[in-house]
């Protein structure tokens, strides 16, 4: 079973390599006045919620106007993004965004669905999408907690799943943008498994341990 299994065996190996046993954690800077004078949310508050997981895990981030939406920097091993936060008390629901920095051009747009829906296809809580209008590209997941409580694991999860993820795609991405490669070799490339395995077992085990380097967060 190629999506499935796969695809979330490789997310819990990166993200218990990243977050648990292979992290570089960054020393936490001093506060700026401006994060030092930020408002208090309601604690009781999914925004608020969201802001003291990352005031309690090191992030460095901003509120875009008087929006709920929190805007911050993650650098990956293969690139830097923009990371968005943005929380719909009324819809009591939680959504993070890894935005590609760059705009995918009109004559590559439609291999670049194709390489998208590619990726997407047995991912069950990852997301990626196209703005086929602007060429914009992002990777989403979100939860809607309605008759539960956000806890900070979930946050966690949320978002390290979702950096992570995209981290692992961007070569793929990149190469079917400004390459001469097809979006089902680039697929290939990024998933490709290195074990002697058999095909059936290779499928399910080989990517999980493929090596996948710590990331670390952007400062500044």
């Amino acid at each position: 079973m190629r999506g499935f299994w796969g695809k979330t065996g490789v997310w819990l190996l990166m993200f218990s390599s990243a977050v648990f046993v292979g992290a570089e954690e960054p020393t936490s800077p001093a506060p700026t006045e401006e994060e030092a004078n930020r408002p208090e949310e309601n604690a009781s508050g999914l925004l608020g919620r969201v802001q003291r997981f990352l005031d309690e895990d090191a992030w460095r981030y901003e509120r875009v106007g008087e929006s709920a939406l929190l805007r911050m920097g993650f650098e990956g091993t293969h690139g830097s993004w923009t990371v968005i936060a943005q929380v719909k008390e009324d819809y009591e629901q939680v959504c993070f965004y890894s935005v590609w920095p760059n705009k995918t051009p009109e004559s590559k747009r439609a291999a670049t669905a194709e390489y998208l829906m590619r990726a997407n296809f047995g991912m069950p809580l990852v997301c990626f999408e196209m703005d086929y209008e602007t060429g914009e590209v992002r990777c989403r997941t979100g939860i809607d907690v309605e008759g539960g409580e956000l806890a900070p694991t979930m946050i966690k999860n949320l978002l390290y799943m979702n950096v992570l993820t995209f981290d692992r795609y961007l070569p793929g991405l990149n190469k079917v943008v400004y390459g001469d490669v097809s979006p089902a070799a680039a697929i290939q490339e990024v998933e490709q498994g290195t074990s002697e395995q058999s095909p059936a077992a290779q499928d399910e085990t080989s990517r999980v341990r493929s090596p996948h380097p710590p990331l670390r967060r952007a400062r500044g």
